[in-house]
């Protein structure tokens, strides 16, 4: 929220205990504190509260999550430069992360369809319906049909 003076204020309203308050206080305020900085302002108009500064410098000193948090708080008193440099190289560590996010549920949803071919494979062995089959595995008839015949293959190629 913004006051008539122009003094941006954090407001959270907790129906239930959600915990670690201090810190997402302070995650908030440090989003508000930022905030106050517009393209083409300089630094020096940014409001500093010094007691606000040694406080968390004595808090972050004694907590791993707050001393990061209290290091991009000064590295944000960089130069413009800087402050985009940090900016970019912080969106390609969340870009970095963010694939292996999806390589991870790419490689579970694989082996997702992987057990769905063996079920349907061992139905088929056990001469199962390929409707029945389709229900059961959620695979298209099409592809059981196309494990069936690749299972024949493979017991003709036994044979010979």
């Amino acid at each position: 929220m913004k006051t008539q003076d122009q003094q941006m204020i954090n407001i959270e309203i907790q129906l239930s205990n959600q915990h670690d308050m201090f810190k997402r206080t302070l995650f908030y305020w440090a989003q508000l504190y930022t905030s106050q900085l517009q393209k083409g302002m300089g630094y020096y108009k940014l409001k500093v509260y010094e007691k606000i500064y040694h406080e968390l410098e004595e808090l972050a000193m004694k907590d791993e999550h707050l001393l990061q948090a209290f290091n991009v708080w000064e590295e944000l008193s960089l130069s413009q430069e800087d402050v985009i440099a940090y900016q970019s190289r912080l969106k390609y560590i969340l870009d970095e992360e963010a694939k292996l996010e999806d390589v991870k549920h790419m490689a579970e949803q694989k082996g997702i369809e992987e057990t769905k071919e063996e079920i349907a494979n061992n139905l088929l062995v056990n001469n199962m319906d390929i409707d029945f089959i389709s229900k059961i595995t959620g695979l298209s008839v099409e592809r059981i049909e196309e494990i069936k015949e690749r299972l024949i293959q493979n017991n003709d190629d036994q044979q010979r």
